[in-house]
């Protein structure tokens, strides 16, 4: 009976939860509660001991996240138990084929698609995803409100709505007012191109900073009140920021080095702004034949604490029928060497034991030697929009630094090929990463 109860339960568990569902899982938990006290009165242990056995058999962190619709008991339990191995990354994913208040999410892990719950309908409305911890950005059209919400753990923290600016150009916060008005956009996430959060949002030294359509380089912590805004010369021709060290690295469309040093603004109540900034002239060491390759789109990253620039190449693309769009060619990474004058751009023949997975929300890098099912010197690739929230690269796939070659992602292409046969996304992907449990 037991053995029954468990079997059902766990399978449940790996399905895409509903109302009904979770008041069904919660019958079960009260019942195996029951069996353990009542009948198996010479069993040994406290209540989890069930709900151990319960996780033994869910191996997978995406199947896991169910847990938290049941009980908090089960949070608990989970503590107590954590996953056998590291994770690999999920990808948020779009579809045409949308479900209310819940997002195609592809496992790595198990190499299946779910559908996860979001706290709001996420199609018409943008999410922006950080590189790393499940952090999600996300606004609420009524009533308005704007938050991180965590894919994990369903944590919710309040940051300042996008259309609330402080201390910058009141001419561009009259151009999101008059947007908002005449197209009918609710959600300032529309005008948002990337974003990067230094620190976990629950950590006091915290920083979301975002990169606008107008040029613009925006700044908040949350649970304050207003954003900080930076426009002019420096921001507007911006293609990637990261995160380095203290302060904020950006590349221009020329692969010049832009930087900025964030402080926090007194007389607005300590908010963080822009105190200065910095440019670097950067040259590249290797000649790359752009006049056959075309324009590339630029990603900026850290590794083993080095700057790397990305570049990505595509060629008309012309299996989609509907509009004009690019598939991957190939990529080119460089290393920034910033003993020489100007710096310099150095070509980077090999990732060596490490896969870099890199979206329009960042780049993250995963060392192969604990993730034996990756595949070493690889990108992981997904689709890409430019700066004004088009998109450019519709497709997904594993690139080999070694040989060049291009292969699908598993499982995930066929599926988004029957789910519509003119499947386009309608907002970039996000790599989330879940969080590292022990071994």
């Amino acid at each position: 009976m037991m053995k029954f109860l468990l079997k059902v339960f766990s399978y449940f568990l790996g399905a895409s939860f509903h109302i009904l569902l979770s008041l069904l899982c919660r019958v079960i938990f009260h019942l195996l509660l029951y069996i353990e006290k009542n009948l198996l009165p010479t069993k040994q242990g406290p209540p989890y001991e069930s709900l151990g056995l319960i996780l033994s058999h869910l191996p997978d962190c995406i199947d896991r996240c169910h847990f938290r619709a049941v009980c908090k008991s089960w949070l608990l339990a989970e503590k107590e138990h954590p996953l056998p191995y590291q994770q690999l990354p999920w990808l948020i994913t779009s579809t045409e084929n949308s479900r209310p208040f819940k997002v195609p999410c592809f496992s790595f892990t198990s190499k299946k698609i779910y559908w996860l719950n979001f706290p709001v309908e996420p199609y018409g409305e943008r999410h922006h995803g950080t590189s790393s911890d499940g952090w999600v950005l996300m606004e609420r059209a009524d009533p308005l409100a704007t938050f991180l919400f965590n894919v994990f753990s369903s944590l919710k923290i309040p940051v300042p709505n996008l259309f609330e600016i402080v201390g910058g150009d009141s001419t561009l916060q009259l151009a999101f007012e008059r947007l908002h008005n005449l197209i009918g956009w609710q959600s300032g996430t529309h005008f948002i191109h990337k974003m990067r959060v230094r620190s976990s949002p629950t950590s006091y030294d915290c920083l979301i900073a975002t990169l606008g359509f107008f040029g613009t380089l925006s700044l908040c912590k949350p649970m304050t009140k207003s954003w900080t805004i930076k426009k002019d010369s420096d921001t507007t021709s911006l293609e990637d920021f990261i995160f380095y060290g203290k302060m904020i690295f950006g590349i221009d469309q020329e692969e010049q080095i832009v930087a900025f040093e964030v402080g926090e603004n007194l007389e607005l109540e300590g908010l963080p702004h822009v105190t200065d900034v910095f440019k670097y002239s950067t040259v590249r060491n290797v000649h790359i034949d752009e006049h056959t390759l075309g324009r590339p789109s630029i990603y900026l990253a850290e590794h083993c604490g080095k700057l790397l620039m990305v570049l990505r190449y595509g060629e008309f693309d012309d299996r989609i029928k509907k509009g004009i769009y690019f598939r991957t060619t190939q990529f080119k990474v460089f290393e920034l060497d910033q003993t020489k004058s100007p710096f310099e751009w150095v070509h980077v023949n090999s990732l060596g034991k490490f896969a870099m997975f890199l979206g329009s929300q960042g780049i993250h890098f995963i060392p192969t030697s604990i993730m034996g099912c990756l595949e070493d010197d690889c990108i992981y690739f997904s689709v890409h929009f430019d700066r004004k929230y088009r998109l450019k690269y519709a497709d997904r796939g594993v690139y080999s630094m070694r040989d060049g070659s291009i292969k699908q992602l598993d499982n995930i292409g066929a599926y988004l090929s029957s789910a519509s046969r003119n499947w386009l996304p309608n907002y970039p992907d996000v790599w989330l990463f879940p969080p590292k449990y022990k071994s």
